[in-house]
């Protein structure tokens, strides 16, 4: 998932920080190991891409570069640090440590 995906990487990192949060046992499979989930296909198109679509975001609220400072909006540090995030998460609860921890608390939840 790269850039241009935001909705869709959103909807995984949601997912993702509910079944994490909820101590859910997940199974998963990729195409790519984990820390190369969200690199997509970042080539020059999506790049431009990319820029474009806030140069245009800019237009329509009549911003200027000055204006827009160091948003986060304009340079994607949420998305970097919810990619970061989701992929700790996943790496975590890849672990052994985790599915014997989610085992146990799922035992002691269970009424007799």
């Amino acid at each position: 998932m790269g850039l241009n995906q935001r909705d869709l990487a959103r909807r995984f990192i949601t997912f993702i920080d509910a079944a994490y949060e909820s101590k859910t046992k997940l199974l998963a499979s990729s195409q790519v190991p984990i820390l190369q989930i969200f690199s997509g296909d970042a080539g020059k198109n999506e790049i431009k891409s990319t820029a474009d679509q806030m140069r245009s975001l800019m237009d329509d609220l009549g911003l200027t570069m000055d204006d827009i400072g160091g948003s986060s909006i304009f340079t994607g540090d949420e998305e970097l640090f919810a990619f970061a995030r989701v992929i700790s998460r996943l790496t975590e609860m890849g672990s052994r440590q985790y599915a014997e921890t989610v085992s146990k608390a799922a035992s002691e939840s269970t009424p007799e």
